[in-house]
Formats: structure tokens, sequence, C-alpha cells
């Protein structure tokens, strides 16, 4: 049946008012839009507008919500005839309506004298229990965090068919609609800016992440006093509740960080980049990012292109300014690491007083004695007598273009471009070095001191973990692959392990030597190509299995996740990993330390730090070693070397590197001392898994069955005999993985069994070739076969790690 025209032309009008905000807040592309309101038009659609374009995949939900809301918690107040007045929920009696958005609507409400605001979840969405649960969790998180910047919770009503939250009433408006009149004053945008950094800062102290700071969720009161509201997307750092999905793109595009944009996890430092964000709009009036689409927009922010505030707006104080780039780096490492180092700063600027947390050069002689040079905004900085130079010196000792100042995976990289009169370090001439916090720096007569800003700090705030949280628990192999299946943050550590590209070749040449001594030569190199087959396979699979457990997006790159690793730790419980016999390795000094020197690096410890300072692990005298140089740490089954920030950097086989894994026989060169790794692998044959029976690496048993090799006879036995014995240590393990989770505890106990139950079946397909004979399911009487063959069938293998001590 045909709609009345003047129902169509209102719709067509909500249908145009709703694609002009989507572009205007680059929500969607121009031809998406145009191609969906004609698609609309046609007809078939159910529901209005809005759900036809999130159905479409043009809009997610959270950014139809966001079009459609107009609550502003405040005074602003939309008449509505059809609103049930006087309807009373939760003490509170319905007055007038205030907004509506996406996800329900918002009501004026008095509770006694008091003014509060009610705010129902849309009937649809309340019977999606996924929807539901957002919206509750978004009352539970604002109640955690309960603050004087953040709206306060008053009620939860989560049951029937009306779910509510009572809250705070603010009498004022969101700054959204304050930039409608124009830009803020700088100095009241910097008062506001500091007080939401201030609520942000107490979130995250509490674990909590907003993940959406825009200036429509920024209150300002008619008193002065600063709110922020709408905790819709916020989300805990430390724990994934399953509502909001790996590769989702979430938060409003002008305002988004750069890792929102990418498949990584979020932190706090990313709501300091939307503060800032908000803040670049408040005193210019203009986002800092503009485009028509979010393409367009995510652009921008990924080539971190900012224009200079004061060039729009000449009255912002040039500390403001500079606040407003560190706020707004692409490069999170080099952003405030923190809300609450953001509000210092910011209370510094209303104060008048010189700003502490950015990167400098400060003049400390003549005539400039005193002047400060931001290392902001950029990635690289020239140093020299040229105006053009970043970091401008008008004295005829400094060189055109006297050296470079670049931002390094280790901190700030000072370079001599071969300058007439040299750049030092304090007393040392040098080429190239990386500045630490405090170093008085010299280009030919004009001294500086270099100030990092606070990153020293920050580097040195995720060196603080306890030798004992590196540790990694070992675990039988089974209970491994089915904690990776279920996407557990605790297998993190073997994950990172399989990753490095020599993983695959130096197990595969252990293997192929075990087997050769034993099988022969032309058996172990057939398992040996299968088994590198297998496992290339497994390690592309690492990627993806990363990804569903930190939602990092970093591919293959293991430098990356490895200096991603050494952030994130502390966020990460303990690791475990499969059961493997430990190797002895030491660090054996080849060359500028006068005699030959050997470390062992010994099971008990994790952690060996090297460096010229009395009381290092492993210390050493020459002078061209920093007192702290780099740390070498054992993950699991291998070491890996972190460069600390040295002067001269850490070179693995003449490569700089910030973090990256040993391999036996590498070369790690700390100035002008070089030592090398090794490793002692010990002889498998050694292993003894039981009488006649030794351990072979997983995946080398694996091609022995698929070769039907009578060498991997006892071991198949060895699945039917776990099977046949119930398994029940896998429940006691079960116990201890999951102790408050009974449900999660019980399905990994299923998955394991599931692990066992497969190799078990595939035994009962093997063995009657291999052993001349079907005892279908009777183990005793395979068993008895077994025996009987055993001086025919050669040696026999058990794949390592798959039954603890006790077990078989």
């Amino acid at each position: 049946m045909d709609l009345p025209a003047n129902q169509e032309a209102g719709e067509d009008s909500d249908a145009e008012a709703l694609s002009a905000r989507a572009l205007a807040r680059g929500y969607a592309d121009p031809a998406a839009l145009e191609a969906a309101r004609t698609a609309y038009r046609a007809g078939g659609a159910q529901g209005g507008f809005g759900a036809f374009l999130v159905a479409r995949g043009v809009l997610s939900a959270e950014q139809l919500a966001d079009l459609a809301s107009t609550d502003t918690l405040g005074a602003t107040l939309v008449e509505d005839p059809t609103t049930p007045l006087g309807r009373v929920v939760s003490g509170c009696r319905i007055e007038r309506k205030l907004g509506e958005g996406g996800m329900g609507s918002v009501y004026l409400a008095s509770r006694g004298d008091d003014e509060v605001v009610v705010k129902f979840l849309a009937p649809e969405q309340a019977r999606d229990p996924t929807w539901r649960a957002r919206f509750l969790r978004e009352a539970e998180v604002m109640r955690r965090i309960a603050h004087p910047n953040i709206v306060a919770i008053h009620d939860v009503e989560g049951e029937g068919d009306s779910p509510h939250i009572v809250m705070e009433f603010v009498d004022g408006e969101a700054l959204d609609e304050t930039l409608r009149r124009g830009p803020l004053d700088p100095l009241e945008a910097a008062r506001i800016a500091r007080d939401v950094a201030a609520a942000l800062a107490h979130a995250h102290a509490a674990g909590i992440v907003h993940r959406d700071i825009k200036p429509a969720n920024i209150l300002r009161a008619r008193d002065g006093s600063v709110k922020v509201l709408d905790f819709g997307l916020a989300k805990s750092v430390e724990a994934d509740d399953g509502l909001s999905l790996p590769g989702q793109v979430l938060g409003t595009p002008y305002y988004m960080a750069p890792e929102q944009w990418g498949d990584h996890a979020v932190d706090a430092r990313c709501d300091v980049f939307s503060l800032g964000a908000t803040l670049f709009h408040l005193v210019t009036g203009r986002v800092p990012f503009p485009g028509k689409s979010p393409a367009a927009i995510s652009r921008k922010v990924l080539a971190g292109e900012v224009p200079a505030p004061r060039a729009l707006a000449p009255e912002i104080p040039e500390d403001l300014e500079l606040v407003i780039y560190r706020m707004l780096d692409r490069d999170r490492n080099y952003r405030y690491a923190s809300a609450d180092e953001c509000r210092g700063d910011l209370e510094r600027v209303l104060a008048g007083v010189p700003i502490d947390d950015v990167p400098r050069l400060e003049a400390l002689t003549g005539p400039d004695s005193g002047r400060r040079h931001p290392l902001l905004p950029g990635d690289g900085f020239l140093v020299g007598r040229d105006e053009a130079c970043q970091v401008a010196l008008a004295d005829r000792s400094v060189s055109r273009q006297h050296a470079r100042i670049e931002r390094g995976p280790t901190g700030y990289v000072l370079r001599d471009l071969g300058s007439t009169y040299g750049t030092f370090v304090g007393p040392m001439r040098v080429r190239e070095v990386v500045l630490k916090d405090g170093d008085e720096v010299r280009f030919g007569r004009v001294e500086l001191r270099f100030r990092d800003g606070g990153l020293g700090r920050a580097v040195l705030s995720t060196r603080r973990l306890a030798p004992d949280r590196l540790r990694v628990r070992s675990l039988p192999l089974p209970l491994v692959r089915a904690l990776i299946l279920d996407g557990d943050r605790r297998v993190v550590v073997p994950l990172l392990e399989g990753l490095a590209p020599e993983a695959v070749e130096d197990r595969v040449a252990e293997a192929r030597s075990f087997l050769r001594a034993r099988l022969g030569g032309e058996v172990a190199e057939e398992a040996g190509r299968r088994m590198e087959s297998a496992l290339r396979k497994l390690r592309r699979r690492i990627p993806a299995q990363l990804f569903s457990i930190t939602h990092e997006n970093l591919g293959d790159d293991l430098d990356r996740w490895l200096v991603w690793w050494d952030s994130a730790r502390p966020r990460y419980p303990s690791q475990l990993a499969p059961s493997h016999p430990h190797a002895p390795a030491r660090l054996e000094v080849v060359e500028g330390e006068g005699a030959p020197r050997s470390f062992p690096l010994e099971e008990q410890h994790t952690v060996y730090e090297i460096g010229r300072e009395h009381g290092r692990r492993i210390q050493l005298d020459s002078r061209s070693v920093s007192r702290l140089h780099a740390t070498v740490l054992r993950f699991h089954k291998r070491y890996a070397v972190r460069d600390e920030g040295s002067r001269f950097g850490t070179l693995l086989d003449g490569r700089p590197v910030r973090y990256a894994f040993l391999r036996s026989g590498c070369r790690l060169t700390l100035g002008k001392v070089t030592l090398e790794f090794r490793e002692d692998r010990p002889d498998p044959s050694a292993t003894q898994a039981g009488e006649a029976l030794q351990e072979v690496d997983p995946h080398a048993f694996d091609a022995l069955v698929a070769l039907r090799h009578p060498a991997c006879a006892a071991g198949l036995l060895r699945f039917l005999e776990a099977v046949a014995g119930g398994l029940s240590w896998v429940g006691e393990e079960a116990e201890r993985l999951f102790p408050k989770d009974r449900e999660r505890r019980q399905a990994f106990a299923v998955a394991v069994n599931e692990l066992f139950a497969r190799e078990a079946a595939r035994a009962r397909e093997l063995l009657p070739a291999l052993l001349g004979a079907d005892a279908g399911g009777d183990v005793a009487a395979w068993q008895r076969l077994l025996h009987e063959r055993l001086d025919d069938l050669g040696p026999q293998l058990l794949p390592r790690g798959w039954f603890p001590l006790g077990t078989g």
C-alpha cells in the first residue's frame, strides 16, 4: 500500500537531514549515502532510514546513535506531545522529553525536589541481549568511576520491558552546541580540557578507556563545571567483555586516534588524542582532520597532518599549542603517557607557568639563553644556522645544516651531518647517539640542554615487572593448544616464540638430526620436509591468533610484536607455554673487554641486565657501554635482548635493534664490546620418557605417523591408553586454570579431551597395519601386540609434551 504523499515527503526529509549529519561528521561517503537513499525510496525497507543505513553497512549502530542523539542532559528541551507525561519509574516522575538517540530516549524527570534525567533503552533494542548488556554496561562503568567531572548515576533498572538509567541533570549544554556560536576563549578551552583530563585520569586509574571523547560528550554547566558523559563505548583495558569485536571502528572519526582506525588494542592514550582533537576544535572552531569521508579523515590522522593552531587562531598561547601537538601525536609512544600528565601541563598553561612535559632543547649560553626549541610537531628536526631549520641557531660556529634529531625506537637520536666544528654530548664528540633527559649538547659554540618531555619516565614504567611475573609456567602441549583455540590471554608468549622466522628452521634441523641418528637419512629428510611444511602453515596462522587475543594487527612483524609486548606485558596475566627441556645458554665476550669472559644464563633467572654500572648481572668495563645498556630476558624456550636506550645502541649481527630474539651463534654489539650468544641444546636421546621410549618434536612425530613409520607405534598406543584411563588429570588442570569459572572450565576440559580423542582415533586407524593385528577396544591386547613386535619395530618415539609425568 502506498504511503500518503505528505508522509513520503516527511520520511525523505528525515533521510536528507540524517544524510547531511552523517556527511558533516565524516561517518559515510557521499556516494554510498546517495545510493542508500535511492534504494530506500525504491521501497521494501523495514523501519526508518537510519536502521536501513545500519543494515546496509553504511553506518554502525554507534554512529547512528550519535547522529540521532540530541541528548545534552541539559536545558535544551524538546517538546513531544506523544510522551506519556506523569509516568513514574524508579521513583522519578517523567516531565519532558530532552532528546532521542539510536539507543533510546532521554527525559527530564523529578524526584522529590530534585531534577534528574532518565535514559530509556529503545524497546526493540531492549529485546536484544547484546544491546541491553551494552546499555547496562555504560551505567555500571559510570557508577564505578564516580567523579566530580563525570555525570553521576543514581539508579539502574535492567529488568523488565523498559531498562533505564537515572542520572544527574546538568543545567547547561554540550560543547558541540556551544561551538555553533564559534570557538571558545583559549584559556576557557584549556580549563575545560583540564577538567576532562582529570575525569579521564580517574577513569583510566580504574582501567576504563572512554573511546569517544568529543564535544558532544562534554557538558558545561551554567556554573562553569564540566561533566563527561556517554561511556557507551567505554572498554576495560584489563578484560574483553565481548561487546566490542576486533576490527570494529568505534568512535567519532574527527576525534579518533590513529590506533582506533586500525585493528589495534586501545589504551588510555587514545583518550588523550581524542581530547586533543576536541581541544583543537574548541580553540580554532574547526576539526583538526577535516574530510568528507571516513577514508579521507583517516588518511590525515594516520599521516599526522595537524594544522598549526596558532596559524588559525593567533591568540592561542604558544604553550597551549605545544600541549595540543603533544596530545595529537600520531605515535602514541610520544603522546602524553597519561591523562594526568596532560592535565598537569594544562594546569601550567592556566597558571602562566612554562610547561614541563614537552620534548625540547633549552639554550644555555649566548643571547638566546633560556630560550626553548620544542621538538614538536614531527618526527625529525634539523639543527643549524639556516633559518629554515626547525632549531635555528644564529652563530657562525654552527654549520648551516649542522645536525639532525630524529625520533627512534628507543628515544631521540642525534646525528651530526658532517658539521665543521662538531657535535658534542658533554665532553664527547659524537656522530650518532641516543639523547638522555638532561644531556648538555653543544653545536659549535652553542650549548643547549635536552629534555625528553617525560619519555624516559614512560619507558621506565614498563620495566617494573617482578621477575616472577616474567616466568612462564610449563603445561602439557594439548592444554596450551586448547588455550590458543580459546583465545586465552595467557598464551601470548608461545605464539610470539613461534612467530620468529628461524623458529621453523631450528626445529626442523634439530628433529632431522635426531631422526637421522635413529631412523636413517632417508626417513629424516622426508619427515623433516613434511614437518617444515606443517610448521610454516602454523606460523602463517599466528598473526590471526595473536590478533584474536590482543586485538593488535601487527601481521608477522616480530620486531613490532616484541616492542608492543614490552609495554603490554604488565596488563597480561602470567604466561603459559608447552613443556620443553631447558637449553643451558651463555654470553661470551669475544671482543672489546681484554680477556675472554663467559656469563652463564641460568634457568632460575629470567632477567639479565647488561651494563657498566656495578651490580649489573652482566657487568662490562668498556666506557663505550652504558651504565644500563641492554637487558637479556628469558621468555620460555627463547631468550631476547632489549636495548635500554643506550648511548650507542645495541646491534644484533650488525643490525640495530630495540627488541629481538636471540639465536645460538648470533653476536651482540654494545658500544665497542661484542658478545656471542650460545645455547647448548640437550641431546634429545637423553630425554627418556620410559623404557625404550624417547621423546621427539610432536610435529616430527606427526610426520612419522603420516609416513606410517613403525617408530610411532608405541606413541600411538599411548594415546589409546590415555583415553582409556579417563584423563582425570585434565580436569585437575582445568580446575587450576579456571578456579572461578565453572562454565569455561568444563568447556576447556571438553576441548582437551577432544584433542586426545582425535589422536586416539588416528591410532585405532594405523595400529592394525603397524602391529599386524586388530585388538579393537582392548587396550591390554594392544599392549601385548606391541610387546610381541617390539624387536621388529625398532626405536620407539613419543610426541614430546603430550603426556605429563606420572600419567603414562
